[in-house]
């Protein structure tokens, strides 16, 4: 190879370099993605608050990986509070009266998304609204609890958004009273909406919240929103056990794999396990290593005496006497020549 090959060569491998460099240096785009998922470090994420919830109460935390009416169904006597947290929360008709049910017997339901159906508000009398602040693509809002125990928490900020949903209570309802928890104020024009009711219903009650970001890893990782947040887990006190459901996630975990169907359900996985138990079984006893006989061979024979006395018998027969003594006089001196080393 020549000097400008070589060149070529380190110049290009100076390229190569110098791209991976630059590759592994840049800055990672932030993932934006509103997962609200427990295991999730990305912004939109829950686990800090998660967290803070195993801290705060310990074994009173219950994760739910199953839909609330599956839930429900297998423990038709828990008592507590069931927390909904995500983007968008849609239940199944049968689902959704179960809860009512449920809340009906004595518990609470509490439900954070900034969309929620309209079977949920309708049954409240309340509205759910949107308003969209035109002036910034980015605009602040300010969010305050408004219960008095929690006059000496700060104001928490919220920076991402331009649209913010809130409730509206103008629809008459005279069977249920609804009490505001907290609002959230658009810093531009100081415009302050509901954004988190409680009503009574039955012998328990319902919390909605149109913030749902109060419990995201951006939300509480900023100062002094922790103190927001630390205010809406004091409503979870009063409960023996706090449900959080995992299963209504835009973040959640989706298993592919065909060996979760099987073990997701009992009687596929008894018998995928018994299918690997014949199998072993099957190695232990029939798969040793099966061979036809090998056939013993015998070593070949040294011959040359036979071959001696067969050359000796023929010249016997001949009686060509002196031939065999000229053949024994030069075997003799050969033998000599070489055990002697004798030209």
């Amino acid at each position: 190879m020549g000097k400008r090959g070589k060149i070529y060569i380190a110049l290009a491998g100076l390229l190569i370099a110098l791209f991976i460099v630059l590759e592994y240096n840049k800055p990672r785009k932030i993932n934006w993605f509103p997962s609200y998922d427990r295991s999730h470090t990305i912004p939109m994420g829950t686990r800090v608050f998660n967290e803070q919830l195993e801290v705060f109460y310990g074994d009173r935390i219950k994760n739910i990986q199953i839909p609330p009416y599956q839930f429900l169904k297998q423990q038709p006597n828990a008592q507590g509070i069931y927390v909904f947290a995500n983007q968008t929360l849609t239940l199944g008709e049968e689902e959704f009266e179960m809860l009512m049910e449920w809340v009906a017997s004595g518990n609470t339901l509490w439900i954070a998304a900034n969309t929620i159906e309209e079977k949920l508000t309708d049954t409240l009398g309340i509205e759910s609204k949107q308003v969209t602040n035109y002036a910034t693509l980015k605009a602040e809002y300010r969010l305050s609890l408004s219960n008095p125990v929690f006059k000496d928490v700060p104001e928490a900020v919220y920076d991402r958004g331009s649209t913010i949903s809130y409730f509206s209570t103008e629809k008459e309802n005279d069977s249920l009273e609804i009490q505001s928890l907290g609002k959230i104020t658009v810093k531009a024009d100081s415009s302050a909406y509901e954004n988190i009711v409680q009503s009574a219903f039955g012998n328990g009650k319902i919390i909605l919240s149109h913030f749902p970001e109060a419990f995201t890893n951006y939300f509480i990782l900023k100062e002094p929103n922790d103190q927001y947040t630390s205010g809406l887990l004091a409503y979870f006190r009063d409960h023996s056990t706090i449900y959080i459901d995992n299963y209504y996630k835009a973040g959640k975990k989706i298993y592919s794999s065909p060996l979760y169907l099987l073990l997701s359900t009992r009687e596929l996985k008894w018998a995928y396990y018994t299918a690997l138990i014949a199998l072993l079984i099957f190695i232990i006893f029939e798969g040793k290593r099966k061979q036809r006989s090998i056939p013993v061979v015998l070593p070949l024979k040294n011959q040359s005496l036979n071959f001696v006395k067969t050359i000796a018998n023929m010249y016997f027969e001949k009686k060509d006497h002196k031939a065999i003594a000229i053949y024994r006089i030069k075997y003799l001196l050969e033998s000599l020549r070489r055990k002697n080393m004798l030209n």
